[in-house]
């Protein structure tokens, strides 16, 4: 896998990620677990204010989380994760993000159909993985429909991160 660079974490690693996912202007962008927002306010100062970015976690996130940034910058729509999926339309999204370290394995499994079904067609869809759990990150990714078109890695918190960039397959 190609490195990216040293990257430690917190703005480097967001812009990492989001050179990755080619997050653009006028993009509509999910973030799927967005805790702190660490990729949503770059996500919307990157889509400006014509683009949409839509920040998905559970509700104890949300309420410690702002939802608005500067007016040049598109809007954060904070929405609460819901059991069964999440709760956007299909086709929806230019850019999906499920990063730093997101679900692996079988958590991985059962959200990767979702990230899949709110991808537009040539989306990307960015998925951060421990160095250990990438290479069978990067095959549930394949089987579940998702073309890999990049494996990347930094450094986050001390730790290698592998960032698997797909999108829905044709």
């Amino acid at each position: 896998m190609p490195a990216i660079g040293p990257t430690t974490g917190g703005p480097a690693l967001a812009a990492t990620v989001l050179a990755l996912a080619g997050v653009r202007r006028g993009g509509r962008i999910l973030d799927v677990g967005a805790g702190s927002l660490l990729y949503a306010r770059p996500a919307a100062a990157a889509a400006t204010a014509t683009g949409l970015v839509v920040s998905c976690d559970d509700l104890e996130s949300i309420a410690h989380g702002t939802s608005r940034g500067p007016a040049s910058w598109a809007p954060i729509l904070r929405v609460a994760a819901v059991p069964g999926g999440l709760p956007v339309h299909d086709a929806s999204f230019h850019t999906v993000i499920c990063a730093p370290a997101g679900p692996s394995g079988p958590r991985l499994a059962d959200v990767v159909e979702e990230l899949r079904r709110v991808a537009l067609p040539g989306a990307r869809v960015v998925v951060s993985a421990t160095a250990a759990t990438a290479p069978s990150d990067a095959a549930l990714l394949a089987a579940a429909g998702l073309e890999i078109v990049h494996l990347a890695e930094s450094a986050w918190s001390g730790a290698l991160v592998c960032h698997i960039v797909a999108r829905p397959a044709a």
